[in-house]
């Protein structure tokens, strides 16, 4: 009987090829995790906006600070694209 012939070795791939594999592999994981991040961020953003006037000012996060640790403990918010709009 004749035996079939045997495979060729598996093709080693180039630097180049392997490293773009690794990139978007990377991709594929990380891309999802950053834009459910953004959105979960944004989210809460945009609640905390939609919500915070109806709160009473003794319980807005600066004045509970202040309460909690001292008179010296201040809040910095950040600049944002809307609120340097005139």
């Amino acid at each position: 009987m004749i035996e079939p012939p045997a495979p060729p070795p598996p093709r080693r791939r180039s630097l180049w090829a392997a490293l773009r594999a690794s990139f978007l592999t990377g991709l594929v994981v990380l891309l999802p995790i950053g834009l459910t991040v953004y959105l979960i961020w944004s989210v809460v953003g945009w609640l905390d906006g939609w919500f915070l006037p109806l709160i009473p000012e003794a319980y807005h996060p600066t004045e509970m600070l202040q309460h909690y640790f001292g008179p010296g403990v201040t809040v910095t918010k950040r600049v944002t694209s809307k609120s340097c709009q005139m």
